[in-house]
């Protein structure tokens, strides 16, 4: 299991606190978004069978993403 032992900025510990999030990820991996419809998708991915190395067994491919900025 890779973890990583990264102190949080001042700023970092108020945004994990006024926004939530998984603090304990921090430098370990990367957030590609958040869910704002559609987390029935999310959820039949998260079932899909895995090896022992947690890598799915038949491939997982996003065919269509909307990346909104703000």
């Amino acid at each position: 299991v890779y973890t990583t032992q990264t102190e949080l900025t001042e700023e970092e510990q108020t945004m994990f606190i006024e926004h939530g999030g998984t603090p304990w990820l921090k430098g370990g991996y990367t957030v590609f978004g958040q869910v704002f419809e559609g987390m029935e998708i999310v959820d039949q991915i998260s079932q899909v069978k895995t090896d022992n190395m947690d890598k799915p067994e038949k491939a997982v491919i996003i065919e269509k993403i909307t990346i909104d900025t703000y």
